[in-house]
């Protein structure tokens, strides 16, 4: 049997070890918001989910536009002097709460209460990130 040496399957082989052994879920290709780089279906749930007081604190000031205020202002900051990285480690601001866009797991099991507290965390609980 020839063995297919094209980029497509290249591709479905990352893409099978992705969903298959790391936790990975696949989302639809159509959600993804181009201007903004993201989806935001996917960083919205990831929000509600993992900080469900900042988000019902948000959503009464600003109703139905919190999502659309949310996306702006995380652009904004990915955009800005921290980046992306400076994003992922540290949070970002909206309307003076703060927003963390992703959860490390602790790299040791000496403190259980860490790891107990980690919010999102991914299938394998190492990371969860929902840029």
């Amino acid at each position: 049997m020839p063995i297919d040496h094209k980029e497509v399957a290249f591709e479905t082989a990352i893409e099978d070890h992705l969903l298959d052994t790391a936790g990975y879920q696949k989302a639809n290709p159509a959600d993804f918001d181009r201007e903004r780089a993201i989806d935001p279906k996917v960083f919205l749930a990831f929000l509600q989910e993992s900080q469900p007081s900042t988000w019902e604190a948000l959503e009464k000031l600003h109703g139905a536009g919190t999502a659309t205020i949310v996306l702006d202002d995380l652009s904004k900051a990915l955009d800005g002097t921290a980046g992306s990285l400076g994003v992922l480690r540290h949070g970002f601001k909206c309307f003076g709460k703060r927003i963390d866009a992703a959860y490390f797991a602790p790299a040791h099991g000496m403190n259980p209460g860490e790891r107990a507290a980690l919010r999102g965390q991914s299938s394998d609980g190492h990371l969860a990130v929902a840029l």
